[in-house]
C-alpha cells in the first residue's frame, strides 16, 4: 500500500562533549638475580605536551575569535569538557598553536607590503591587564591582526617597513597616514554625524548628512569626476562655515574642518587612475599603425621611386586621397567608406541614398553608388570644378 509522507519531526541535540583521554603506562621490574632495576622507555605518543590538536584548535579559537580572556577560557573549558586547566597552561598551548600560524602570517604581512591601496583601523583592548590596541591592516590581498601597546605611527612604520603604499586609509589622526594620498574614514565621520542629527534640531548636521550621502554615491561614479569634486568642496566649505548655536555642531564642524583636506582624496585618485587609462588607450598600437606617403609631393616622390600611386587611408568612416584639381594643384580628396555604404544600403533594405548632381561642386555628396572623389576645399584662384576619379 503506497504511503504519503505528511510531515517530519527532528530532534536536534548536540552530542556529549567528553574528553577523550588517552593513558600510557610505564612499568618499571627488578632483576632476581643481579637486583638491576629497568624501566620502560617512554613512548613516542606520550612525548611533549598532554593536549592534543583539537583542545589547541578549540582554545585558539576561542580565545582569538571570541576574544575570552583566561578566565573565562578557563570556566568554558571546565564547564563544557570537564577540563582544569591553569591559565599558564592555557598560555602555553596559545603558544604552542602559534607557531602554526607564522608561514601564513609571513606570507600576508609580505602581501600586505606590496599593495597599493592600504586601509588600518584599531581599537583598544585590554592584554595581560594593561590597556592596549589590536591593530587591523587590510589590503586587497591580506588582512592582518596586529596587537601593540600604543596608536602610534611607530607602529604603521614597523609594519609597512617601508613600503609606502599609494592610498592609505585610515581614522582622521595624521599620525597614520602612511600613504602617497591619505583617505580619512568616511564611516566614521558618518556616524560622528549621524550622533549630531539625533539630539539637535540645528540645520547643519542634517546638511552635512547629505553632503556625505552625495559622496558615497559619488564613489560609485568615474566620469566628471574634476568637476564633482570641486563642487562637493564648494558646498563642504558653505557648510563648515554656516553658524550654528550648538556646541556639539561647533565641535563637529571644527573636526571635519581639521581633516577636510583628507575626506575626497578617493576622487582625486579615481581621476588620476581614470587619466592614466585614457593615455594608455590613446597610445599606438604597432599592429594598427602605419607610415605612409601622403601630401603635395607624395605622388611625385612614389613615381620617382617606381612606387606607383600614393597610398589612402581610412578615418572615421571617410577614405582619405591625395588627388589634384583641374589645374594640377594637389587636393585632399575624400570618399565615403565603402563599408560604410554598403552597410547603410543594407540597413536601409537596400534603397539607393538620396541621389546627388551628376557633377557635384566642392562640398557636395554623391550618392553611394557614385565612387567619386569630391574636393574638400578649394583657394579663391582654382576654379569651381573637381577631378573625380572612377
Amino acid at each position: 500500500m503506497a504511503a504519503d509522507c505528511v510531515s517530519v519531526r527532528e530532534h536536534i541535540d548536540p552530542p556529549v562533549a567528553a574528553p577523550v583521554v588517552t593513558q600510557h603506562r610505564r612499568f618499571a621490574v627488578r632483576c632476581p638475580s643481579c637486583g638491576a632495576r629497568v624501566v620502560a622507555p617512554v613512548p613516542k605518543e606520550a612525548l611533549g605536551t598532554p593536549f592534543g590538536p583539537r583542545l589547541h584548535a578549540v582554545a585558539t579559537y576561542l580565545k582569538t575569535f571570541q576574544a575570552l580572556s583566561y578566565e573565562r577560557l578557563q570556566a568554558v573549558l571546565s564547564d563544557l569538557f570537564g577540563l582544569t586547566l591553569s591559565q599558564g597552561g592555557l598560555m602555553n598551548l596559545l603558544r604552542r598553536a602559534q607557531g602554526r600560524f607564522r608561514p601564513g602570517c609571513k606570507a600576508a604581512v609580505s602581501a600586505l607590503r606590496h599593495d597599493d591601496d592600504v586601509a588600518s583601523v584599531e581599537t583598544g583592548v585590554r592584554i595581560e591587564g594593561s590597556n592596549a590596541y589590536h591593530w587591523v591592516f587590510h589590503s586587497a590581498d591580506a588582512v592582518v591582526h596586529h596587537a601593540a601597546p600604543t596608536q602610534a605611527a611607530c607602529v604603521v612604520r614597523e609594519m609597512m617597513s617601508g613600503h609606502r603604499p599609494a592610498m592609505w586609509l585610515s581614522d582622521r589622526h595624521t599620525a597614520q597616514g602612511h600613504g602617497l594620498h591619505y583617505q580619512a574614514w568616511l564611516a566614521r565621520l558618518a556616524r560622528d554625524i549621524a550622533y549630531a542629527v539625533e539630539p539637535s534640531e540645528d540645520p547643519v548636521p542634517s546638511r552635512l548628512q547629505l553632503w556625505l550621502q552625495a559622496m558615497f554615491a559619488l564613489a560609485a561614479r568615474v566620469s566628471d569626476l574634476a568637476a564633482l569634486t570641486l563642487a562637493a568642496k564648494r558646498r563642504l566649505s558653505e557648510i563648515l562655515a554656516a553658524s550654528s548655536c550648538s556646541d556639539f555642531t561647533q565641535a563637529l564642524q571644527a573636526k571635519i574642518g581639521r581633516a577636510r583636506d583628507r575626506l575626497l582624496v578617493f576622487l582625486l585618485v579615481q581621476a588620476r587612475s581614470q587619466s592614466r587609462t585614457l593615455a594608455s588607450l590613446l597610445t599606438l598600437r604597432p599592429e594598427k599603425t602605419r607610415l605612409i606617403q601622403f601630401g603635395r609631393f607624395a605622388a611625385a616622390t612614389r613615381v620617382r621611386h617606381g612606387l606607383g600611386k600614393p597610398e589612402t587611408f581610412t578615418f572615421l568612416g571617410f577614405t582619405f586621397v591625395c588627388g589634384r584639381s583641374l589645374r594640377g594643384r594637389s587636393l585632399l580628396l575624400r570618399l565615403t567608406c565603402r563599408d560604410r555604404m554598403r552597410a547603410e544600403a543594407q540597413r536601409r533594405g537596400g534603397a539607393a541614398a538620396t541621389a546627388a548632381p551628376a557633377d557635384p561642386r566642392p562640398g557636395g555628396v554623391a550618392c553611394p553608388g557614385d565612387e567619386r572623389l569630391l574636393q574638400l576645399s578649394r583657394g579663391a584662384d582654382q576654379p569651381s570644378g573637381t577631378q573625380c576619379t572612377p
